[in-house]
């Protein structure tokens, strides 16, 4: 008989007094009302067959043979059994119910555009002016930046300059890495945030010529995603005193 979730299961002699041959448990989640934008999935093959192995042997009063999971290549691996992982996850769980305020995650732009909790995390970051809104500042630099007290665009103009931005190490991978280069146009992002204006890095440099070939892209109807919008692909071909449009196709 087989017992799991979520793709990983447990491989444990019958039982006699159970009626279905196959025992299977949904993936483990906690919410919490204070914080609903974090929760726990022990979904990992340590933690969450370390979970399952303890349910079960609390529920069923005895331990599974082994701990089984289905990896990338469609191989068995045999998990090793650790109840300090499922300890440490439900010690987590408890820590994150005590805090009086919501812990800080940064959000991105990347990780946050398809997220459930999208309407939940991102406007109360546009409401704090987050750091994490500027762009090229990484999740290492937001969480770092936050340790040093600098959590907003204000106090991240007011107390870093471009120097002493680049010298900054965050988080990168397994070690620590500088801003570097990237603190100049980052404080000028953070300039433009702040005052809601536009502002002109350069004047937009095009060489003369007498022939001009502009590609363009269009997707319609404007209001709809991006996938379900049809898509107007067109040349315009300038020269002295004349300008041909041509329509290429509609995709």
């Amino acid at each position: 008989m087989g017992f799991g979730g979520d793709g990983f299961c447990c491989r444990v002699q019958a039982y006699p007094r159970l009626n279905h041959p196959l025992v299977r448990f949904e993936p483990f989640a906690v919410f919490f009302a204070e914080h609903p934008q974090r929760c726990s999935f022990l979904h990992a093959p340590h933690a969450g067959n370390a979970f399952a192995r303890r349910v079960y042997e609390q529920v069923f009063g005895s331990p599974p043979l082994r701990l089984e999971a289905l990896n990338g290549q469609s191989q068995i691996v045999i998990i090793p059994s650790d109840n300090a992982i499922v300890l440490g996850e439900l010690g987590e769980l408890v820590r994150l119910r005590q805090l009086a305020a919501e812990p800080y995650e940064p959000v991105g732009w990347t990780k946050c555009g398809a997220c459930g909790f999208h309407d939940y995390c991102w406007p109360k970051a546009e409401a704090a002016k987050d750091v994490a809104l500027v762009y090229d500042v990484d999740q290492g630099l937001s969480v770092q930046l936050h340790r040093q007290g600098v959590g907003n665009i204000s106090e991240l103009l007011d107390q870093l300059d471009a120097v002493s931005l680049s010298e900054l190490k965050r988080p990168w991978g397994a070690r620590m890495q500088k801003v570097g280069k990237k603190a100049g146009m980052i404080l000028r992002r953070a300039e433009v945030m702040q005052s809601g204006r536009v502002t002109l890095l350069q004047p937009p440099a095009i060489p003369h010529s007498d022939h001009y070939v502009m590609f363009d892209l269009e997707g319609m109807p404007p209001q709809l995603d991006e996938l379900d919008k049809i898509y107007l692909w067109g040349i315009a071909v300038s020269q002295v005193g004349r300008c041909s449009i041509c329509p290429l196709a509609s995709l």
